[in-house]
């Protein structure tokens, strides 16, 4: 017992103390690996995952079929319909022969709906099951990326078109354009020997997989409402990728050796397995999406937070820091900074970063570049911008969420105190312009400059 607990003392002390300052970069990838993992592992266990895999379970039951529905009426017109039913086949392989009866029974639903049967009242209710899907697919994974704002109404449908239709229609087109390929190279007697056959066949076997992989980064790059990494968004894709082969294996495995519950459940062990299976598969592409985000702030991963999280104090003075370089980078001519800029200069984390510059573009400190987009200007000269104006921001957008204070207990004798503590330090700090602290960091620099010259 003493053993294991001195081992799992010393595992956490070599991924979470160890210094990466100077160490090599296969100690830094071990280290920052084992940290990623940690994280994920910490989040599966506490249950964030699981709780919103399935939250996605429930709202996939009730817009598969519409979903589906849909898919096939689109895919219908361009004469792809039929890899529709193909792709449902291969995602409810690891089922047998339930995932053959699921698919059947769903695409003889999906043959009965049409307008004229629906009403404009259950068209309007299938349209909505699916767009709820997308939205709850954004909301999760913006949970995951710590995102404060979902999109507006008029992204989220745009959003809705490109990965509810226009996504999938390019993946069942990749597939087919794919299966002809292969069928016409098979077919070729001239150049048909055996090794390039035998090469195409076990090319057709991975290339579903390279398409799930390409289909996890998309989403992963673009659905959480956030900048993330082209390669952050696809190390999560192979991991999740990586994960469902494996999962497909195991659960194709278990549902064959699994006789005792089809007897159990009798009728309802297909949905009984489809159920698991969805399940399975929400929760692997959120621990994709987790490793993305962990990856993306793998500099600032926490055994307890997952990424750490700025006190109060700490994002006062970050974000007056942060203010002081937007205008500096101004006054010197440099161009706008972004957040990415901030965050690795300051060393903070990105999230925080995000918060602070939303708390100034809401006090009107700042404003957004016109060009590049994702650039940020001071928004008034910093002569009229004080450090108490900054901090305020960052306290006005903190308390956004606050309790009200007509709700909490107050004494007068406490209250009064408090107040004057404020007044006061509002006093000092707005007697402090921005302007005076550039005016500062020049005169430390020529200070600087004139020692160096007399040495």
């Amino acid at each position: 017992m003493r053993f294991s607990i001195n081992l799992i003392r010393h595992f956490y002390k070599f991924v979470w103390e160890t210094p990466l300052d100077g160490a090599g970069n296969g100690r830094t990838a071990l280290v920052e690996t084992l940290q990623i993992i940690w994280v994920v592992t910490r989040d599966l266990i506490e249950g964030r995952l699981g709780l919103r895999a399935v939250s996605l379970v429930y709202t996939t039951l009730l817009s598969f079929v519409p979903a589906i529905a849909v898919a096939f009426a689109v895919f219908r017109m361009v004469g792809y319909h039929v890899y529709l039913q193909r792709f449902m086949l291969q995602f409810l392989s690891p089922l047998g022969n339930q995932g053959i009866e699921i698919t059947e029974t769903t695409m003889r639903f999906v043959e009965r709906v049409n307008s004229s049967v629906l009403g404009t009242v259950g068209f309007a209710f299938l349209i909505y099951t699916v767009i709820s899907m997308v939205m709850k697919i954004e909301e999760s994974f913006n949970t995951i990326w710590r995102a404060q704002n979902s999109r507006s109404i008029i992204r989220q449908l745009r959003d809705f078109v490109s990965f509810g239709v226009a996504g999938p229609l390019f993946i069942l087109m990749s597939i087919g354009v794919i299966a002809s390929f292969v069928t016409s190279a098979l077919s070729i007697t001239g150049i048909g020997s055996v090794p390039i056959k035998s090469f195409i066949r076990e090319l057709s076997h991975y290339l579903p997989y390279v398409l799930a992989i390409l289909a996890f980064a998309a989403l992963y790059k673009f659905v959480p409402n956030t900048r993330v990494k082209t390669s952050s968004a696809f190390l999560g894709a192979t991991v999740a990728g990586a994960l469902w082969t494996i999962t497909g294996w195991g659960f194709a495995s278990f549902v064959a050796n699994s006789t005792s519950y089809a007897v159990i459940y009798s009728a309802f062990a297909a949905l009984f397995f489809f159920m698991i299976w969805l399940y399975v598969g929400w929760l692997i592409l959120l621990v994709g999406c987790s490793v993305s985000f962990y990856f993306q702030n793998r500099k600032h991963l926490s055994p307890v937070a997952g990424v750490v999280e700025l006190s109060p104090q700490q994002m006062e003075r970050i974000g007056t820091h942060a203010l002081l370089l937007i205008h500096e980078a101004y006054e010197r001519g440099d161009g706008p900074l972004t957040e990415e800029d901030l965050s690795s200069r300051l060393l903070a984390p990105i999230e925080a970063m995000e918060r602070i510059l939303e708390a100034f573009l809401g006090a009107h400190l700042i404003a957004r570049a016109e060009a590049p987009a994702g650039h940020y200007l001071p928004s008034r000269a910093a002569s009229q911008t004080s450090i108490g104006d900054a901090i305020q921001a960052i306290r006005q957008k903190g308390a956004e969420r606050a309790l009200p204070e007509n709700r909490l207990a107050h004494d007068p004798a406490i209250d009064d105190f408090f107040q004057r503590i404020e007044a006061e330090q509002r006093a000092r700090l707005d007697d402090v312009s921005f302007a005076d602290l550039l005016h500062s960091d020049r005169q430390d620099q020529a200070s600087a400059n004139s020692h160096e010259e007399h040495k």
